[in-house]
């Protein structure tokens, strides 16, 4: 706690006292956790645009609780403007020390959990999207099991991207986190401080609406050359420079200008591709029923087809309290 008592007492440094009064927080309050827990999201997320999604509100309410944060703490934590959003170096050290603070919590409050008798506390569980259509998924059935022998806990399920759910499980926000990776690689190789857990494959193939004009062009068989000219969409975190997976580079074209929308959810990628201007990689399970309709086709060449591994992430030290061990037992028993 040393770490954190040193930011609760941090002093502003003289450059600094024009801009912001000195402040001294002579204790910590719910609505300064609250800021913070923000601060801590947008720092994670570079940005307030791209903040947004993961705390649900819009940029202006975001930038008016830094301001707030800022305003306590008596110094300011960040840039952000037409040169894009950067740290303060006092705002990277309050970032280390945020994260402190909430492991810090979090280990308190397993620990206090963990001296009853009976499951009991909170379980926070970060998943991304789109696994609800897939029949392999199947974190209905181990919540259901674990309630009848855990009905104390209660439950905080939250759809993240997979850069943010790795972030948030690191920072010990989520105990448990469901993502993705690709085969033959490993996320703690890149962070040191996960355990993964595998849960099943993902099929993603490629497709267009039926009414695309790539059918008219490929009048002979469709080629991978061909496919390499269209305007395609994709997950942003796909081509993001802070990404963590190595994206094979086969399965993208190589002209980067090719890409001409990114979106940070499957449901939205899905309305991309079905405006009929964007060929684009889904999951088959998410696609399947636009098939079926003839919303959608299949692009069948076999370099257009990859697969992800699910895979559930826990932090490795310090290690799951016995709530969430117990449940992660359940999740992979339902898996198996």
């Amino acid at each position: 706690m040393k770490r954190i008592y040193t930011f609760i007492n941090m002093k502003v440094n003289m450059q600094q006292t024009s801009a912001f009064p000195q402040a001294i927080l002579p204790k910590l309050k719910d609505v300064d956790i609250r800021l913070l827990s923000i601060f801590l999201t947008v720092a994670q997320a570079r940005g307030f645009s791209a903040a947004e999604t993961e705390l649900n509100i819009n940029a202006s309410t975001i930038s008016r609780h830094i301001k707030e944060l800022e305003r306590k703490i008596g110094f300011k934590l960040c840039d952000r403007g037409r040169s894009g959003f950067r740290l303060t170096a006092n705002g990277e050290r309050v970032l280390l020390l945020a994260q402190d603070l909430f492991r810090s919590l979090e280990a308190f409050k397993s620990g206090v959990n963990e001296l009853h008798e009976n499951l009991t506390g909170q379980l926070r569980i970060a998943t991304i999207d789109r696994l609800l259509e897939n029949p392999q998924f199947r974190l209905t059935e181990a919540i259901s099991a674990y309630q009848a022998v855990a009905p104390q806990v209660t439950f905080d399920v939250e759809r993240h991207s997979p850069r943010m759910i790795e972030h948030c499980v690191l920072d010990g926000q989520f105990q448990l986190g469901i993502s993705l990776r690709f085969p033959g690689q490993s996320l703690s190789k890149a962070h040191n401080g996960f355990d993964e857990h595998y849960l099943f494959d993902e099929e993603t193939r490629l497709y267009a609406t039926t009414g695309h004009s790539i059918w008219e062009e490929a009048a002979a068989k469709l080629s991978w050359g061909m496919l390499s000219d269209q305007n395609w969409a994709c997950m942003s975190y796909n081509f993001d420079s802070h990404n963590e997976r190595q994206v094979p580079v086969d399965i993208f074209p190589r002209n980067r200008r090719s890409i001409g929308a990114t979106a940070n959810s499957v449901e939205a990628l899905l309305i991309l591709i079905l405006s009929g201007r964007y060929i684009g990689y889904l999951p088959v399970d998410t696609a399947e029923p636009y098939v079926a309709k003839g919303a959608l086709r299949l692009i069948d060449i076999d370099k257009a087809r990859y697969t992800l591994e699910v895979i559930a992430i826990t932090r490795r030290s310090p290690g799951l309290n016995k709530a969430s061990e117990v449940f992660l037992n359940h999740l992979l028993a339902a898996h198996q």
